[in-house]
C-alpha cells in the first residue's frame, strides 16, 4: 500500500445540468482516482468531470490543485486531468494476466464521496479488469 497510496487523489467538482423541464440544477461530484504521470496527469472516469466546473484535485498530503485542463472520452468513460504540479508519485500499473487465483488484492479509493477507503480481498484472473498493484508485502 505504501507505493499506491501517494498516487491516489481525491477529485471534487461542481456539475450544472438542465432537467428535461428546463430547470437548472447544480450539484457536487466527488471520487478518488490516481496519478498516471509525475508531471501532474491524473486519470479518472469521464462521467466524474463531464461538464464540471471548479474541478479540484486533493493529494494525500493535503495539497489542493485546480484542474488546468480536462480531456474526456465519453465512449470509453475515461478522462485525463492536468494539474500544475511536478514530482508527483505516479501509480505503477500491474498486469492482471499474472494474477493468481487466491492472490491477495486491494482496492484503494471511493466513488461516492471524498473519503479514502481501502478494501482487500482475494483475486481471480480476469482480462476485464485493470489492477493497480503494490508489489510490497505488508502486515497491517
Amino acid at each position: 500500500m505504501s507505493k499506491v497510496l501517494p498516487s491516489v487523489v481525491i477529485i471534487e467538482d461542481k456539475v450544472t445540468t438542465t432537467s428535461r423541464f428546463g430547470q437548472t440544477q447544480t450539484g457536487s461530484a466527488a471520487g478518488t482516482r490516481w496519478i498516471l504521470d509525475s508531471s501532474g496527469i491524473v486519470v479518472t472516469n469521464a462521467h466524474v468531470v463531464y461538464q464540471a466546473t471548479n474541478v479540484k484535485i486533493t493529494l494525500l498530503d493535503g495539497r489542493v490543485f485546480p484542474a488546468v485542463s480536462i480531456q474526456t472520452d465519453l465512449n470509453n468513460d475515461v478522462a485525463v486531468i492536468k494539474i500544475d504540479a511536478t514530482g508527483l508519485q505516479a501509480v505503477t500499473i500491474g498486469d492482471s494476466s499474472i494474477l493468481s487465483l487466491g492472490q491477495p488484492v486491494a482496492a484503494v479509493g471511493n466513488s461516492l464521496d471524498p473519503g479514502l477507503r481501502i478494501t482487500s480481498g482475494v483475486g481471480k484472473p480476469s482480462s476485464r479488469y485493470l489492477f493497480l498493484c503494490d508489489h510490497e508485502s505488508s502486515n497491517g
